[in-house]
């Protein structure tokens, strides 16, 4: 995707997100492409946007898609992808002209005969002791305007029958963000995984905190370790990153 863009700040993000729509409105996101346009040019040489319109270039991520008669294809720009790209130190307002999207489209060629059956390995026989789960909320604080995105994913209980090894794990995110102050974003993981054998276990618990700040990044994290005779090794850190035109 190609566009001709001016923005109010000098640095900022343009993401592109290519959706399949059905005919009840329905959209099924395909793609998606993110540049930070201070990396216009380089990501080892970051320059700040200038003023006046700049031309740009998104390569969305790579995949295949059918897609059936009577649906539309949407292409949504937008300068906030929350929480997939985190925020730009300042508001932006972009101003977007001459957008323009190239589509590789297979014609039903035949395929090569060069081409091969894909190989894999046999999947691991396993007992499942609990079903994988997942859960995803959004919720809106309507007296401070705070938006919250939490997320709940559970890979379940399973025992591998060729070791006998059970593992179980789980993990949850939460992130918040204030519509009208980028540097209020704010994201945290924990995530517990539990390992076992006969009389064997082990356990691992790991945390990682990540503010935004105007000027930097502020990092949290910590990781425990325990096994069946209470043994514990934990470690904590922090670290103070510079934005430096993210």
């Amino acid at each position: 995707m190609t566009a001709s863009v001016e923005a109010n700040v000098r640095q900022a993000n343009l993401i592109a997100v290519l959706s399949d729509v059905d005919p009840y409105g329905r959209a099924t996101r395909i793609s998606y492409g993110v540049l930070n346009l201070t990396h216009r040019e380089s990501h080892a040489k970051p320059k700040r946007i200038p003023k006046g319109p700049i031309r740009v270039h998104i390569r969305l991520n790579a995949c295949g898609q059918r897609i059936a008669r009577g649906h539309r294809l949407r292409l949504a720009l937008s300068n906030a992808y929350w929480p997939v790209v985190w925020p730009s130190q300042k508001r932006a307002s972009l101003r977007l002209a001459n957008t323009k999207l190239d589509l590789p489209v297979w014609l039903g060629d035949p395929v090569p005969d060069s081409f091969q059956k894909p190989e894999g390995a046999k999947p691991l026989e396993r007992e499942i002791l609990k079903k994988s789960a997942y859960l995803r909320t959004r919720t809106i604080d309507l007296v401070t305007g705070e938006e919250k995105i939490g997320i709940y994913n559970s890979e379940g209980h399973q025992r591998h029958l060729h070791t006998g090894i059970e593992i179980r794990s789980s993990g949850h995110e939460m992130y918040s963000i204030h519509p009208d102050d980028p540097n209020t974003a704010s994201g945290n993981a924990r995530w517990e995984k539990h390992y076992k054998r006969g009389g064997w276990t082990a356990d691992l618990e790991c945390f990682v905190l990540m503010r935004a700040r105007k000027s930097s990044w502020l990092v949290f994290a910590t990781l425990e370790a325990r096994d069946q005779a209470g043994f514990s090794f934990k470690k904590e850190w922090s670290e103070e990153i510079k934005r430096k035109l993210v």
